[in-house]
Order: structure tokens, then sequence, then C-alpha cells
């Protein structure tokens, strides 16, 4: 879900990276709906949150290209896991390690925890 708008170039690499294939031998693709709405601009976390979880949004997790996502040179995304609006947690991923973290989030073989638990010094979770 793109809320920030600065940057179209940093939007299509972004995609383009979440798009290639992953894992050791290239077999994994994440499995992702893009948003690029301009509705959605500049909202934070709670707004983010309180918005998925009263559209009954199917997964208690999702990924947000902001601000940092935009402007940071390795595009780290914004990972948030919540059971309901009083319980978020986030950490921010780089786009060629999406696919690991949608994959095993979605069929249950990993829980949010495993992934903000591997982030580097700087929050991001850069792989195993």
């Amino acid at each position: 879900m793109r809320v920030d708008f600065s940057s179209d170039a940093a939007w299509e690499a972004l995609q383009a990276t979440v798009g290639q294939a992953g894992g050791p031998d290239g077999e994994f693709k994440a499995n992702v709906v893009y948003v690029n709405d301009p509705e959605f601009s500049g909202w934070d976390v709670a707004r983010l949150v309180d918005w998925l979880t009263a559209a009954d949004y199917p997964l208690n997790f999702a990924f947000v290209a902001d601000a940092t996502t935009m402007n940071e040179p390795d595009l780290p995304i914004l990972c948030l896991g919540f059971n309901n609006p009083d319980d978020v947690k986030v950490f921010r991923v780089i786009p060629s390690e999406l696919w690991s973290v949608e994959n095993n989030l979605s069929i249950g073989n990993m829980d949010f925890s495993d992934f903000h638990e591997a982030v580097d010094a700087q929050g991001i979770f850069r792989g195993f």
C-alpha cells in the first residue's frame, strides 16, 4: 500500500524488485496486490490499521511504502503486524526479501515475531 507519492521512480523500483523471484533457487515470489491510490497519501500506521481492520481485511499483516521507503536507498518497506488496532508491531524489509516475509506469514510457517526478531540495528529485515 503506497502512502507516499513523492517518487514515482522509487515506487516503480520497489515493484520491480518485489516482483522478482527469490529464495535459494529463485523459486519463490511475493503474492502481493499493489495499492497505488492517492486517497491513502500521508496515512500513518494507526489510520492504516484502523482502516484495514474496519474493512474486514483478511490478513493480520500488510506492507506499506511510506516516506522512509521512498527516500532511503534500500527502499525498506514498512511491515505491519496486527491483531487489532491496539496490538500493532512493525519492522522494515528490503524489497528483495519481501517474498520471504509474505510467503511465510501467509501460510503460517512463521510468525511476525520471527521476522521482527531478525532485523538489523536499523530495524530492517535483510534475510536470514
